[in-house]
């Protein structure tokens, strides 16, 4: 009967402790490639063919989405939205690494400044952070799930 008690506790743990987790990937992942755009324009270019200025603008955009994610997410800001467009563009990303997976390219995905190629481990990395934000956002959703970080 205890551990039943703790429950809607632990959820509020978990609730809080993916958003940080969730929240902080997109933030570095944003910040990162707005520094440092190359390899992800190069992953890019590698899956649509457009122009590199395109692929600059592109690539600047999805940096700017990732920021807002993750500060949504961090701040407790409509973290159901943000879990669902997170979720998005993991599917678009792990999507992308199957076409590049048979000839492996860096993605990008922290910029330049983490070597990250479209192997494996960034399949693996996409899909657990995948079901990461499905997770939060199923929390999200839950109406029992307090939405603010009052642990107490």
């Amino acid at each position: 009967m205890t551990a039943l008690r703790k429950l809607p506790q632990l959820t509020k743990h978990a609730y809080v402790g993916l958003r940080y987790i969730l929240g902080g990937v997109f933030l570095l992942s944003g910040i990162l490639k707005l520094i440092s755009p190359s390899d992800a324009i190069g992953m890019l270019l590698a899956i649509i063919p457009l122009t590199k200025g395109w692929a600059w603008v592109a690539i600047t955009g999805l940096s700017v989405c990732e920021i807002l994610l993750g500060l949504m997410m961090l701040l407790d800001r409509f973290v159901t939205l943000a879990a669902s467009i997170a979720s998005l563009f993991l599917l678009c990303s792990i999507v992308a690494g199957t076409l590049l997976i048979s000839k492996p390219i860096a993605c990008g995905c922290f910029g330049d400044l983490f070597e990250s190629k479209t192997d494996e481990v960034f399949m693996l990395r996409n899909v657990g952070l995948l079901l990461l934000s499905v997770f939060l956002f199923t929390l999200g959703a839950h109406k029992e799930v307090p939405m603010k970080d009052s642990l107490g």
